[in-house]
């Protein structure tokens, strides 16, 4: 498929809407912008966990199409991480957050200013892991292949006691082993396991 399906083009339009809505609460009756801001988007996302599965979908299917919409839902956070970093400065707040999305992180695991994760439902973060500043949990990638555009999405997997590097990029379906330190910079494509030597295909 060469173009954007228009069913996608319509759910881009969530994220100004969003915020001008919650705007809108905000003005009227005050206390009901916070729910909206913080608890709807989440209850979204899991809403459509069902159908939006780890895979490869074909751009323009059902399961891509329910990513896409968990994916504009998360949008206006990821255009401002200041407001998650807000939430990172109270102990166990940024772990209670993720587990409204779907995902997980101990709140015994450091995550350093301006990491960040494109799918929160997809984050899995174990007890005494280290990601480093600026590092980037990629739950997700579109590429080209034969049969088209395509989605890859699937978990991250920072295991107990590993180290992500500084602005380390990591792929859907990766992961890296317990104990083991992914160098600053480091690149992990999708699909792959830092072993603490190098990479392998993950076939867990």
């Amino acid at each position: 498929m060469s173009r954007v399906p228009w069913t996608w083009a319509v759910v881009a339009w969530w994220p100004p809407l969003w915020l001008a809505l919650g705007a809108w609460l905000g003005a009227v009756t005050g206390w009901w912008a916070v729910p909206w801001f913080l608890i709807l988007p989440p209850l979204l996302v899991r809403s459509l966990a069902p159908w939006a599965p780890a895979g490869r979908h074909a751009v323009g299917s059902w399961p891509a199409w329910c990513w896409w919409c968990q994916y504009q839902v998360q949008l206006p956070f990821n255009r401002l991480p200041w407001c998650e970093e807000l939430l990172r400065l109270l102990p166990g707040a940024s772990s209670l957050w993720l587990a409204l999305w779907g995902g997980r992180l101990s709140p015994l695991a450091h995550w350093g200013p301006g990491a960040r994760a494109t799918d929160r439902q997809w984050v899995r973060v174990q007890a005494g892991a280290v990601l480093g500043a600026g590092a980037l949990l990629g739950t997700h990638a579109v590429l080209h292949a034969d049969e088209g555009w395509v989605v890859l999405v699937g978990p991250v997997t920072i295991e107990a006691g590993a180290v992500v590097g500084a602005r380390c990029v990591l792929g859907p379906g990766s992961s890296v082993a317990a104990g083991t330190m992914l160098p600053a910079t480091r690149p992990l494509p999708p699909g792959q396991r830092w072993n603490g030597r190098g990479r392998e295909r993950d076939h867990g």
